[in-house]
């Protein structure tokens, strides 16, 4: 072999190595937020105090919609993450796929980033997005993913989500795929769940807001089933 060609040669094979580095790498990535959630994760006893704070939550909501006119609630990022990490693998680990472990959020202006992790045999990586949440009409949540990855490649999102909205329809679920013309957007129909009582009064989702640490969930009574419900960032194609 001339020394023109070796020096070739050695220069493909460690370009090469450095484009599999390079792809090893990406894969690896953890999000910042994600790398910070998992690294202050409060000791056991905080956790379970969150994790309370969120049920306790959720309870008065719940009561709420079935006995108010109006109601409001807000749910802390720490307790999320306290449920996500206590009870949703103690008590609902059912709810994931086997796969799937360690789901943390992080609450923005507007959106959800959402990061966990996921083994496929002796593969392991992290998969991540951002979700922005808004109402589509009456009684049914949208959410519209404007990025999820595989480490830092980014990957269509039915290919992540697709048989777990499979398997929550054959639970029970409403679920679709809609888009906006660039983005997908999984709509959750809660018509059904949020039954009519109280002479014929039925709970009315108004408003997902999400700011900096806190998500906010709004909503009322009203008899007026046909009503249309105040689109905030409403995307176009969503009906």
């Amino acid at each position: 072999m001339s020394r023109k060609r070796g020096t070739v040669t050695v220069g493909l094979l460690a370009l090469l190595a450095l484009l599999v580095w390079g792809l090893v790498c990406s894969v690896k990535y953890q999000p910042d937020f994600y790398q910070t959630a998992l690294a202050a994760s409060a000791p056991s006893e905080i956790r379970r105090e969150q994790a309370d704070e969120f049920v306790r939550t959720t309870v008065r909501l719940i009561d709420e919609i079935r006995n108010d006119d109006s109601w409001s609630h807000e749910f802390s990022e720490e307790a999320v993450n306290g449920w996500l990490a206590e009870e949703l693998p103690a008590k609902y680990g059912e709810l994931l796929p086997p796969e799937v472990t360690a789901p943390r959020v992080k609450f923005e202006q507007g959106k959800v980033l959402i990061a966990f992790q996921v083994r496929h045999g002796m593969w392991k990586g992290v998969v991540s997005g951002s979700v922005h949440p808004f109402v589509a009409g009456p009684n049914r949540l949208a959410l519209e993913f404007q990025s999820v990855r595989i480490g830092l490649i980014p990957v269509p999102v039915d290919e992540i989500l697709g048989d777990f909205v499979t398997q929550m329809n054959a639970g029970g679920w409403r679920m679709q795929w809609q888009t906006n013309g660039k983005k997908d957007v999984l709509v959750l129909d809660l018509a059904d769940d949020l039954v009519l009582d109280r002479e014929g009064e039925r709970p009315i989702l108004e408003a997902v807001d999400l700011e900096s640490r806190l998500l906010r969930i709004t909503g009322r009574r009203s008899s007026e089933t046909g009503e249309t419900t105040h689109l905030a960032e409403r995307p176009t194609g969503i009906p």
